[in-house]
């Protein structure tokens, strides 16, 4: 088992070292003795000089002396040619002093020789086509570098800190100098760039302190970034051409020499095209600079800390600007309907005109707003530049519609030059005005809720209102429940929808949690009207509309083995009443209401003793209910029934038409007292139970009614209960056409509305109204 073990930890070692592959594939000696290492390229039909192990830093001392790379090898009986150097193939080796490079080698890979400190002397050939990146770099015992013809092009970093160079000699096959490609040769003199050099890249002399002077051709057409920053002796520098589309120097104190002019003016001549960052940064002295129309970009800092400058004249087309390209302290002055004014207000920079009067930025003031609609004005207007659509130039006014309540957002307002090639936006922040859902509390009791849902009204258009609670939805905002269990928790939901003149709909809603009253139930003293007859009663803050109500009565002397007995009872008014008939009078009793919630819960008043002997005269109760249910022409009320001592002759109700009189002064006592006045064209109509219901028919159309519950005892007295009163709803024949209509003019306009139901309504409704108008005359409307 153990030599299971060794085993396979060996092969597994010996698979680890196989899978770091070598970075050489042969090495042959040359007859110098010198080995090199090759790895094979072109499908191995080439070679490509490399470095010994598995990475160039285990071996970096692996070549010293002097190398001669031979053009070709022969391995295995073929010859094969030897085609590139390739990348760190000579990475840090300190001890190499000298190579030759053969006419065969083409390209130069990156890093080939870098960090060689000890390379004084290497000649490359003209076969020589690319020179990688930082080939050559960190080489500091190089004096001079003489770059073939066949180069046609320096990379990034070439030779960058070769400390000890002192001369180069760039050929007219290369037309662009890297980025850093001399960076950090402090001891290059002189430089010579021929003819073919179109691009010097970013920081490409910089650091080179010894350099003195440099003649850059006409062919140049951009200077990169810090191109010659750091450059201390420089002190002339010859500008043959004025084709220059870019300048771009950073923090360089002799650029006056560089230019050959006064640092205090300097003219850039028409065929710059682009500024770049840093350009004149911290010319202390410059303070005057022309930039002529020809340019259109300005990079960061280009002028920033030239604390000389005052004013500057600003190009006509600059697309774009960066905040720190000028002093504060500095005034930019440019001309009004130009592409450079639109971008200096773009980046929120002030400006001024050429005379120097400040150009202040267009801005939005919000004049109104509605649920639906919004107001701005432009204020600053250039009558010089055309504006979006959206905006009237005559009064630069800008008007949203058919927007949503409480929707924040912003207008925007497209600016640009006339040919549009330049374009910004002015923005103003806006909130339409709230539409606020609420759930209000029409009425509460221990056992019921009545909810109606209001919205702010305006000028949107709500299309549907919804009210949910406790389960139940209602369509048009309005909900009652009855049943509940006293001081309890409901959560309730009411919602609208708003929709725009698009179809587009948003909805609103409110969440509110209510709760039902705490219960109060107060058994009172029985009234017994006859030898075991009793009318029990108590005061319930419940609702009159609760069916499961009662009372529960038992004799004194039963015990828990014996039922209690019950017996529905009715409410009006938070007065609960029942009947019981028949008690045995030989025995006292008790009684307690009772109310059974929805949720199957009983809720009890306290017990009261009943004597069945101890009668007394009792007036009948009668009470007519206020609400009713009125459909054209037709009425359903409701009154209450209660015998009192003497029988019930007979009982139902009395209505006729209402007519105008003055308001009574009395109070609710003396109301509820006094026997109504009743007059002879009352029309009377029986109707039997405790609860009485009647339907009325055949009524007038649009006709204001009164009604009362009354009960007239076997001794021909009459009582009545509380007058109660209705109107019902129009003719439908030979109303006037249904017409469009908006909700603002009917409400201008209509005293009442009614549904087509004929319940009056506190306000019109989406879909057809029935409205009486303040001159009695009637007509159908559709409300949009």
């Amino acid at each position: 088992m153990k030599q299971t073990k060794f085993l396979f930890l060996l092969t597994a070692l010996l698979s680890m070292v196989g899978a770091r592959a070598l970075a050489h594939d042969i090495e042959v000696a040359n007859d110098d003795g010198i080995t090199i290492y090759y790895k094979w390229a072109n499908n191995k039909t080439e070679l490509t000089v490399s470095y010994r192990g598995y990475s160039r830093d285990d071996f970096a001392n692996e070549y010293s002396g002097n190398v001669v790379i031979p053009e070709s090898v022969t391995y295995n009986g073929k010859t094969y040619s030897v085609t590139s150097i390739g990348s760190s193939a000579f990475y840090r080796c300190s001890g190499l002093t000298s190579v030759t490079i053969p006419n065969s080698v083409t390209y130069i890979h990156y890093e080939a020789f870098r960090g060689c400190t000890g390379l004084t002397s290497v000649t490359i050939p003209n076969s020589v086509t690319s020179i990688g990146n930082n080939a050559f770099s960190d080489c500091s015992g190089l004096t001079s570098m003489t770059i073939p013809n066949s180069v046609t092009s320096i990379g990034n970093r070439v030779f960058e800190d070769c400390s000890n160079l002192t001369s180069v000699t760039i050929p007219n096959s290369v037309t662009g100098i890297g980025i850093s490609a001399f960076d950090g040769c402090k001891s290059l003199t002189s430089v010579i760039i021929p003819n073919s050099v179109t691009s010097i890249g970013g920081a490409a002399f910089s650091g080179c302190k010894s350099l003195t002077s440099v003649t850059i051709p006409n062919s140049v057409t951009s200077i990169g970034n810090n191109a010659f920053s750091d450059c201390s002796s420089l002190t002339s520098v010859t500008l043959n051409s004025n084709s220059i589309v870019s300048i771009s120097y950073s923090n360089n104190s002799n650029i006056k020499n560089i230019f050959g002019t006064q640092v205090q003016e300097y003219i850039i001549e028409n065929s710059v095209t682009s500024i770049g960052e840093y350009a004149f940064y911290g010319c202390a002295d410059l303070m005057s600079v022309i930039i002529p129309n020809s340019v259109t970009n300005i990079g960061r800092s280009a002028f920033e800390k030239c604390s000389s400058q005052t004013s500057v004249k600003l190009p006509d087309d600059i697309v774009s600007f960066n905040k720190n390209i000028f002093d504060n302290s500095c005034k930019l002055l440019c001309k009004e309907g130009s592409v450079t004014l639109l971008s200096l207000w773009d980046s929120s920079i002030k400006v001024y005109s050429l005379d120097e009067k400040e150009l202040p930025k267009p801005y939005l003031t919000i004049i109104s707003t509605t649920q639906t609609t919004v107001s701005a004005k432009l204020e600053n207007y250039y009558k010089q530049y055309q504006y979006s659509d959206n905006i009237t130039a005559n009064n630069n006014s800008v008007v949203l519609t058919n927007l949503f309540p409480e929707e924040s957002s912003y207008i925007s307002v497209g600016i640009s030059t006339t040919d549009e090639n330049k374009k910004i936006y002015i923005r103003g922040n806006y909130s339409t005005k709230k539409i606020t859902p609420t759930i209000n509390i029409v009425s509460s009791s221990a056992s019921s809720l009545e909810l109606k849902g209001s919205y702010l009204e305006g000028d949107a258009k709500v299309n549907s209102q919804q009210i949910t609670i406790n389960g139940v939805t209602k369509e048009d905002g309005e909900v009652a429940l009855h049943g509940l269990d006293p001081n309890s928790s409901y959560n309730a939901v009411y919602r609208i929808s708003v929709v725009n003149s698009s179809g587009s709909v948003k909805r609103y809603e409110c969440n509110q949690t209510i709760r039902t009253n705490s219960l109060k139930m107060t058994t009172k003293d029985p009234k017994v009207i006859s030898v075991g007859n009793v009318i029990v009663s108590a005061e319930a803050n419940l609702s009159d509309e609760e069916e499961n109500v009662g009372f529960e009565w038992r004799r004194t002397d039963w015990t828990s083995d014996f039922s209690s007995n019950t017996g529905a009872a009715y409410l009006f008014g938070e007065k609960m009443e029942g009947y019981i008939r028949n008690l045995n009078t030989e025995k006292l009793w008790k009684v307690r209401p009772y109310y059974l919630s929805n949720s199957g819960t009983y809720y009890y008043g306290d017990w009261k003793g009943i004597d069945p002997t101890n009668t007394s005269y009792f007036e009948p109760t009668v009470h007519t209910y206020a609400k009713i249910e009125v459909k054209g022409n037709t009425a359903l009320i409701k009154g209450y029934a209660l015998q009192g001592t003497d029988g019930v002759k007979v009982q139902g109700f009395k209505y006729w038409r209402r007519v105008s009189q003055a308001p009574s002064t009395d109070g609710a006592e003396a109301k509820a007292r006094r026997a109504p006045t009743i007059p002879s064209n009352a029309v009377t109509v029986e109707a039997s139970g405790q609860v009485m219901t009647k339907e009325l028919t055949n009524l007038g159309y649009d006709t204001d009614y009164t009604f009362v519950a009354f009960i007239t005892t076997n001794k021909g007295e009459t009582f009545y209960g509380e007058e109660q009163s209705f109107t019902t709803s129009s003719d439908p024949v030979g109303i006037e056409d249904i017409e469009a209509s908006s909700e603002e003019k009917l409400v201008s306009g209509a005293p009442r509305y009614y549904d087509l139901q004929g319940h009056q309504l506190n306000n019109p409704i989406r879909g057809i109204n029935i409205v009486k108008m303040s001159d009695g005359t009637t007509k159908k409307i559709f409300v949009k």
